[in-house]
């Protein structure tokens, strides 16, 4: 079942893993790229061309398992994308003050909360344990990083 790892396994499986990547990433654009208005089922449409033809593939011959490595990812893309929309449709987003609600959250797709924390709060936080340059600068909340003293003004006279 197990083998010792060698070169050629090894690469082979780097190989196997890189073509199930391309076949994500082509489901990707494809979902893309299609019209808004097919929206409705072109994750279907592409998990079912992505299953034909992970099952028309002769893997007997040279790089047939790379192409059918290709073909699952871009069957089982859309395949988690619906599931994953269903999912995020029928359960409720937990608490996310719990390890518990966290996993579930993470799980079913829902976006955790914001990790944003604003300048002036992460000063009020840090005190005075580093050396703040910006201090000046936020305090005057009219100046924005491009109007600085000393600056030149820039104008464009045409094209």
């Amino acid at each position: 079942m197990f083998q010792k790892p060698n070169v050629k396994s090894s690469g082979n499986a780097v190989v196997n893993l890189l073509a199930v990547g391309a076949g994500v990433k082509v489901a990707d654009v494809a979902s893309a790229v299609l019209p808004a208005d097919w929206s409705a089922w072109k994750n279907w449409a592409l998990f079912g061309l992505g299953l034909v033809g992970a099952a028309s593939v002769d893997t007997k011959k040279p790089n047939g398992d790379k192409a059918q490595m290709f073909f699952i990812g871009l069957a089982g893309k859309p395949l988690y994308n619906e599931i994953t929309g269903i999912a995020k449709e029928n359960v409720a987003a937990q608490d996310e003050t719990t390890i518990t609600g966290k996993i579930m959250n993470a799980l079913v797709g829902h976006q955790l909360g914001s990790s944003y924390e604003p300048a002036n709060d992460i000063m009020a936080r840090l005190g005075n344990s580093a050396d703040w340059s910006a201090r000046e600068f936020l305090a005057n909340s009219e100046e924005d990083m491009w109007s600085r003293a000393g600056a030149e003004e820039v104008s464009f006279s045409g094209v």
